[in-house]
């Protein structure tokens, strides 16, 4: 939950602010893990329900969103393509970034299902982590404000331990509930 956790329910909030209530399941996978491994949670909003999970032990992959509502469905599958980049002995130097940077498969475009009409592929937006660096760069120099701020920082951190107290308690949690 503190290794994915904040990305995953960080991006629950950003669509959709602070929710209600917090119900989650932090478990170990692993025989030989000594922390949770692999998380359920689940924020509850007004006529909303988003669900977040990452495991350690997946054989087969599943879609990275999906998203049901009242006027179609969108399924994505795959990871930001920057991850293997970054991994990998191809890495760009110094200004020498490939202008197709962050561009993702035609293969592992997203597929909106509109109710009634036929499903489309949707180009995934192109990627580049250097600007959140950038930016933090920029505000510590006093020459931009910070894009991600403290407060967007806590909230999320807020979650995480809500959705750490709710799995250890066994029970939803309110938002407004202390994280002792």
């Amino acid at each position: 939950m503190f290794d994915l956790g904040p990305h995953v329910i960080d991006q629950a909030l950003v669509l959709f602010g602070e929710p209600q209530s917090i119900t989650a399941s932090a478990f170990c996978q692993r025989e030989t893990s000594r922390v949770d491994d692999s998380f359920d949670v689940c924020l509850e909003y007004s006529g909303l329900r988003a669900m977040g999970r990452a495991r350690i032990i997946a054989f087969a992959p599943g879609p990275h969103f999906l998203i049901h509502g009242t006027k179609g469905s969108f399924v994505k599958y795959g990871m930001d393509p920057q991850e293997a980049l970054l991994r990998g002995d191809d890495f760009p130097q110094g200004t020498d970034w490939s202008a197709n940077w962050g561009d993702e498969a035609e293969s592992l475009w997203g597929t909106l299902s509109p109710v009634g009409e036929p499903s489309v592929k949707v180009r995934t937006e192109r990627g580049d982590y250097r600007g959140f660096y950038a930016n933090v760069r920029d505000a510590i120099e006093k020459k931009s404000a910070l894009e991600v701020t403290p407060e967007q920082a806590l909230r999320t951190m807020r979650a995480v331990m809500l959705a750490h107290k709710s799995s250890r308690e066994l029970r939803t949690v309110q938002w407004g509930e202390g994280v002792e």
